[in-house]
């Protein structure tokens, strides 16, 4: 289990990107100007469906809360229809069958 989650942090953050000596220098003389030297950040790029993921969650942080009752109600109302439909078959059902029932005598 452990192996497995450690492949997927791996997958997750994506392929490794090397800074060029270019990059190096000029990110450090913008984020760190008084020192000598200081490692730099590491930059990754994630594949499509790590970035669509993600995406798909930030999405979600800031907007749950419309997000939440849309999805309730809408299943609210898919068992309130099925439900009523089907009642309403049994119904039909019933009705048929007193109609048959009459029809004999």
């Amino acid at each position: 289990m452990k192996k497995l989650l450690q492949k997927l942090k791996i997958w997750y953050h994506g392929k490794h990107i090397p800074y060029t000596l270019q990059e190096m220098l000029d990110l450090q003389q913008r984020i760190y100007p008084d020192a000598h030297y200081r490692e730099l950040p590491d930059r990754f790029e994630p594949p499509l469906f790590a970035r669509i993921i993600n995406s798909i969650g930030r999405f979600w942080l800031s907007h749950w809360k419309v997000l939440l009752p849309i999805i309730v109600g809408a299943i609210v109302a898919l068992f309130i229809h099925f439900d009523s439909k089907s009642s309403g078959e049994t119904q039909q059902k019933h009705d048929i069958t007193i109609q048959k029932a009459n029809v004999g005598r």
